[in-house]
């Protein structure tokens, strides 16, 4: 996974996926990854998507959120085939969410990570239980690159 701090890219290099803060409902359903996800909600207002990829950071969970036609955010996460409540504790995903911490700053330096474009953060949210890293775009910015 590769984040380009000066336009809000996000590349999965093995899955040859890339998401930009332009990028549409539509041109997402359309692509090749698109055509492979799962809808996990779908309303008048936002749609979630959810795909599997592997990537060099290993086997990622992506969901995508979009208001209206337009992506919103992102939520990454590393897959683990052997989590689950009987083995969950706090104390492994506080280690993961850690582990996203050392990973961005790899990626991006020492955070904050506030752009013109958006926002990133790697969280644990103990209601489900999970941390991942968020990418938040920014509507305007995002209209703007249209």
């Amino acid at each position: 996974m590769n984040i380009i701090k000066t336009d809000g890219t996000i590349e999965f290099e093995k899955a040859s996926f890339f998401v930009k803060p332009a990028l549409t409902k539509n041109e997402f359903i359309s692509s090749r990854i698109g055509s492979n996800s799962r809808l996990i909600l779908s309303n008048s207002e936002y749609s979630s998507f959810s795909v599997s990829l592997s990537d060099t950071a290993g086997d990622l969970g992506v969901s995508l959120r979009f208001d209206g036609q337009q992506i919103d955010s992102l939520g990454i996460e590393k897959m683990d085939a052997t989590k689950n409540w009987n083995n969950w504790s706090e104390m492994a995903e506080q280690d993961k969410k850690s582990e996203y911490d050392q990973l961005l700053v790899n990626i991006l330096g020492s955070p904050p990570y506030v752009f013109e474009w958006g926002e990133i953060t790697s969280s644990f949210d103990p209601r489900s239980g999970s941390s991942s890293i968020c990418i938040r775009y920014n509507r305007k910015s995002s209209q703007n690159k249209n």
